[in-house]
C-alpha cells in the first residue's frame, strides 16, 4: 500500500505550494479502509478459500469417483511423487488439469495478474477526473460479486462461477484501493500523507477485527453440530459472503458520495 501510495502521488504532481487541502475528508477515506475489511478479511484471508476448495473438490470426485481426495503432492520428496500410485483429484481450468486444493491459489494468482495489467489504466484515469466514478463503479461490482459467491451452488458444482466471482471481486478491490489512494494528495499535505494512510490501516485492522468476530458467529449457527466437518457444510460461508458484501457496500456509501470530486483549488 506504501508503494501504492507513492505511485498515486507521483502521478498527482500538482505543486502543493497552490493546493488547498480540505481534511474534514480525511475521516470518509479512514471509513472506506474500513469498509473493504469486509471482503479482505472474510474472502481473501478466511473463508473464501476453503468455500471454493470444498465446491472444487465436490466437483473434482463428482468427475472422477477413483480419484483420491486426499492426495497431495510432497515437492520436497520428489521419489514419493513418482513412487505414489493414487489419483489426483483435479479439475480442468482452460485445458489444465489442477489441484483441487490449489485452486483458490490459481484464482488468487490470476486476480494479481489481472491487477498488475490495469491498475495503472485506472490510476491514469483518475488522475483525469474519474476517480469517482471508478470508485462508485467498481465498489458497487466489487461488493455485488462478493454477494453473488452465496449464489454458487455447491450440489451442481459451479466451482468456476464461484472462482469467477473471486477473481473479478478481487480485481475490483485492488481498483478501489488505488483510486482511494488518489483521493490523498487533495485531502492533506504531503506531509500528513504517510500518517493519515496509517491510520486508515488501523481503520482497517479494527474493522476487519469486528468482521471476522461476526463471521465466527455466522459460521457456528450454520454448522451441523453432529457431523461439523461434513463439506455440504457451504450455508455458513454462503451467509458469511452476504454479511461482507453489505458491509463492503453500506460503509463505503458515505465515503463514495462525499468524497471531493475534483481537486480542490
Amino acid at each position: 500500500t506504501t508503494t501504492t501510495t507513492t505511485i498515486v502521488r507521483t502521478i498527482s504532481n500538482q505543486s502543493p505550494s497552490h493546493r488547498h487541502y480540505n481534511e474534514k475528508f480525511i475521516p470518509l477515506w479512514m471509513l472506506y479502509e474500513g469498509s473493504v475489511a469486509g471482503f479482505a478479511v472474510s474472502v481473501i484471508l478466511a473463508f473464501g478459500g476453503p468455500f471454493i476448495t470444498v465446491i472444487s473438490k465436490a466437483a473434482a470426485v463428482s468427475s472422477d469417483s477413483t480419484c483420491d481426495p486426499n492426495y497431495s503432492v510432497d515437492f520436497l520428496s520428489r521419489t514419493s511423487i513418482i513412487n505414489d500410485k493414487s489419483i489426483p483429484c483435479t479439475v480442468n481450468i482452460l485445458g489444465f488439469d489442477i489441484l483441487y486444493s490449489s485452486v483458490f491459489s490459481f484464482a488468487t494468482s490470476v486476480s494479481v495478474i489481472l491487477q498488475v495489467l490495469f491498475l495503472p489504466l485506472f490510476a491514469g484515469l483518475a488522475d483525469m477526473g474519474y476517480r469517482n466514478k471508478i470508485l462508485i463503479i467498481f465498489t458497487w461490482i466489487g461488493a455485488a460479486l462478493t454477494i453473488s459467491l452465496s449464489t454458487v451452488d455447491y450440489s451442481n458444482h459451479q466451482w468456476f462461477t464461484a472462482v469467477l466471482f473471486f477473481i473479478f471481486a478481487n480485481v475490483a478491490l485492488g481498483v478501489c484501493v488505488v483510486i482511494l489512494n488518489a483521493f490523498l494528495p487533495d485531502i492533506c499535505p504531503p506531509s500528513l500523507t504517510d500518517s493519515v494512510s496509517s491510520k486508515g490501516h488501523a481503520v482497517g485492522f479494527v474493522c476487519g477485527l469486528v468482521v471476522i468476530l461476526i463471521d465466527i458467529v455466522i459460521l457456528s449457527l450454520f454448522t451441523d453440530e453432529n457431523n461439523p466437518d461434513n463439506d455440504n457444510n457451504t450455508l455458513g460461508y454462503q451467509f458469511i459472503f452476504i454479511f461482507s458484501g453489505i458491509w463492503w457496500f453500506f460503509f463505503s456509501l458515505p465515503s463514495i458520495l462525499k468524497l471531493p470530486v475534483q481537486p480542490i483549488e
